[in-house]
């Protein structure tokens, strides 16, 4: 998370000069607290290094970066990327962990892991905009949960 804080600013200051947008991300894998109740915290711990492999694979640029907030809870910082683009890194973020978890029997008792994600995308034009990037990125999370999880939303 301090990594996140301390790269945050000097890429919204960055995107500002060189006129690019930046996409922050959260991500919360679904129904994490159930798998540690149900498998213990090896088993969880191992879902958290499986994803984290998926997050990695999944941003390619050069100054992409993905982040462990806390808990299940993951964020990815994508300057240069305008939502069109961050919805295809979504996408297959959705998609590759759903065929994962097939694979490998991650998740619940059925076998099932799902994440969701909320993602929030920006023209930096001041300071002011780190909280407001995070904060529209929350609220999508929390909306894509509440839509029934297993997809992403657009902050507006």
């Amino acid at each position: 998370r301090r990594a996140l804080m301390e790269i945050l600013p000097i890429e919204l200051s960055r995107g500002k000069r060189l006129l690019y947008p930046i996409t922050f991300m959260m991500i919360d894998i679904d129904g994490f607290k159930k798998i540690n109740d149900l498998h213990g915290h090896i088993e969880g711990d191992r879902v958290l290094r499986e994803f984290g492999g998926i997050l990695q694979v999944s941003i390619r640029k050069q100054f992409d970066s993905a982040f462990r907030y806390g808990g299940d809870e993951f964020m990815l910082l994508l300057p240069g990327t305008d939502k069109q683009g961050a919805s295809k890194v979504a996408e297959l973020i959705i998609s590759r962990v759903r065929e994962r978890s097939k694979e490998l029997g991650m998740g619940d008792k059925t076998g099932k892991l799902t994440v969701s994600i909320g993602l929030a995308s920006s023209q930096p034009t001041g300071d002011e905009e780190m909280k407001g990037l995070f904060d529209r990125a929350d609220k999508a999370l929390y909306a894509a949960k509440l839509d029934g999880r297993d997809k992403y939303v657009i902050g507006d």
